[in-house]
């Protein structure tokens, strides 16, 4: 499957506390759901606020905006695509990684192609057997 990373606001370059960020997570969490049916794998980190709640609760800290950038630069790097939800700190630096490593952006889920066995853009992927048949919702169920 072709991976696309999911950037936006979650924590606002931390100004806004994990409490607060949750509405940006459900978001991205939906806009994931959507690229997932459309064929793609998303990778979204806005799932590190789940991370960054239990190194606060149960290790007293959290990691570093900085950081969260270099680990998000190497995600980036491994992906085909980039979905730009929205302006942040954090979205605007990982859009220009993106744009200076020529992965397409999207900024609409109409724009998203739907992945088949005939344009499965992955130019990684040697096995394309899993496209042939389409992700269903009921077959979470």
């Amino acid at each position: 499957m072709p991976r696309i990373y999911v950037a936006g606001p979650l924590l606002e370059g931390h100004t806004l506390t994990l409490e607060e960020g949750m509405s940006n997570w459900v978001k991205a969490a939906d806009i994931s759901d959507k690229l997932m049916q459309k064929g793609w794998a998303p990778y979204t980190p806005h799932h590190q606020i789940f991370w960054q709640k239990h190194l606060r609760d149960h290790q007293n800290r959290t990691i570093s905006f900085e950081r969260a950038m270099q680990l998000d630069s190497s995600y980036i790097s491994v992906c085909s695509a980039l979905y730009f939800i929205g302006h942040s700190k954090g979205a605007d630096q990982e859009l220009k990684y993106a744009l200076d490593n020529g992965l397409t952006v999207y900024t609409s889920i109409d724009e998203v192609p739907t992945v088949t066995p005939e344009n499965h853009l992955c130019p990684n992927c040697t096995e394309i057997e899993h496209y042939k048949t389409p992700y269903r919702e009921e077959d979470e169920n």
